[in-house]
């Protein structure tokens, strides 16, 4: 058999996985009108989907196996919907600084207003040499 849609099917049976997972598929889902979801929304979603729902059903679901690419992708898009960490619009260099005076890790004067645009990568890049823990978290785009 199945082992995805036998856990699907356990969870629809349980009221509580029932409960939590209908209330992550629809801030995790793109509407149709205007194809954008609420990422926050849906983080929040599944994190109760995991805190609530008890780990025969949720893990049931997140460690099923699949035989063939169209169950691993409704695997996927279930328990870890692309609104969940795929953002539809990559954010521009004055974002990226906008959100590094925000962060406290990424915040040291030194850094902020010294930044280069790379055009092509819509990255924004320190013009001087900094320290590895800032350089680290400034190449994995969490900071400038």
């Amino acid at each position: 058999g199945n082992n995805c849609l036998d856990a699907a099917k356990a969870c629809n049976l349980d009221d509580t996985c029932k409960k939590y997972r209908s209330a992550y598929i629809t801030p995790c889902t793109t509407s149709m009108s205007n194809d954008v979801c609420n990422r926050r929304k849906c983080h929040k979603a599944l994190r109760q989907f995991f805190d609530k729902v008890p780990a025969k059903h949720s893990y049931g679901m997140l460690f099923c196996s699949c035989r063939d690419i169209a169950c691993t992708e409704r695997r996927r898009q279930t328990i870890v919907p692309v609104c969940s960490y795929e953002e539809r619009e990559k954010p521009n260099c004055l974002n990226l600084q906008d959100s590094c005076k925000t962060n406290y890790i990424c915040r040291p004067r030194s850094v902020l207003g010294h930044l280069i645009i790379d055009l092509s990568e819509n990255r924004c890049f320190p013009r001087f040499r900094i320290s590895a823990p800032i350089r680290d978290l400034a190449e994995s785009g969490l900071c400038c």
